[in-house]
């Protein structure tokens, strides 16, 4: 993969931390419940740590970006490509560093911030929670399908009158954590029957883009999809899940499928559920947590 630079990007899906459960069983009325996953279920404000991407005010699909030379630029890319690696260049890490300041870190220049005295643009710290420059004031809050609308200020300089700064939107892509359908059974004899279901386990995306995998790559996506699957689960952990566990997905990059053996009740039918979760343009399937239920025939 090749960035607006020119450089060759590469990815690695690192590990995920998932749900670990037996299939269980269940009524079909109560998983019905939990099942859908169909809307963002993360965070609406960034969480210390998180990648997020800051849209310009020149309009929907502008990120603002660390260029050379210290300056900061903005570059149209899609919103929903943003996630992908060659878009290394639009991730900033969201670092708290105090009430109401934020330092913002740029993924491809680590140890890199985000400053807006004088001019914007982005310099070295290897301490950026102990020094003025890098911390920088929020205020102007607001709630847009685009992102949160802010202004990014110098903190040094608002007291003296100064408010220099930039406004931007902080995109965080979607994500949700929940239920699908992986398949259906049915048996409409009046004997128990011994039935196979299929289910498919790994990590895929929704415009189904190949996803590239090697050991080279200064912050994987992995680790970005782990942050924002987490996050989703965790809004509603207390309705799905019981303890952690992890499962890598190195060699599960792919959608592959797997089939599984059970007994159907008579006259009965027997939906399969599995857990899944999403971010962004990225769908993971998991191997370990499903529910059956089941419903008369």
């Amino acid at each position: 993969m090749i960035d607006s630079s020119g450089t060759k990007m590469m990815v690695v899906v690192a590990v995920l931390a998932v749900v670990k459960s037996t299939v269980h069983s269940a009524t079909c009325d109560n998983i019905k419940v939990l099942a859908k996953c169909d809307k963002d279920e993360g965070p609406k404000e960034p969480v210390d740590g998180q990648v997020v991407y800051l849209g310009h005010e020149n309009g929907d699909g502008y990120w603002v970006y660390p260029r050379f030379s210290g300056y900061v630029w903005n570059w149209e890319y899609p919103t929903k490509d943003i996630t992908d690696p060659e878009a290394e260049w639009a991730k900033w890490i969201w670092h708290d560093c105090g009430t109401d300041l934020v330092c913002l870190e740029s993924v491809k220049y680590p140890n890199n911030y985000l400053y807006t005295h004088n001019f914007v643009g982005y310099s070295y710290s290897s301490s950026p929670k102990t020094e003025d420059w890098t911390k920088l004031k929020i205020s102007q809050k607001s709630y847009t399908s685009r992102g949160i609308h802010m202004f990014l200020s110098d903190q040094r300089w608002i007291d003296d009158g100064y408010d220099q700064g930039i406004y931007v939107y902080v995109y965080i892509p979607p994500r949700c954590f929940g239920y699908k359908i992986a398949d259906e059974l049915y048996n409409y004899h009046n004997d128990k029957a011994e039935l196979k279901y299929e289910y498919s386990r790994g990590l895929t995306r929704s415009d189904k883009k190949t996803i590239t995998v090697t050991l080279e790559s200064k912050i994987s996506v992995g680790t970005e999809v782990t942050n924002g699957i987490i996050s989703a689960a965790l809004s509603i952990e207390n309705s799905l899940t019981t303890s952690w566990a992890h499962e890598t997905l190195a060699s599960e990059t792919t959608l592959q499928k797997t089939t599984t053996t059970v007994n159907v009740q008579p006259n009965t039918k027997l939906v399969v559920w599995q857990k899944v979760a999403t971010y962004g343009p990225y769908e993971w399937y998991s191997s370990s947590a499903r529910f059956l239920c089941s419903e008369p025939v």
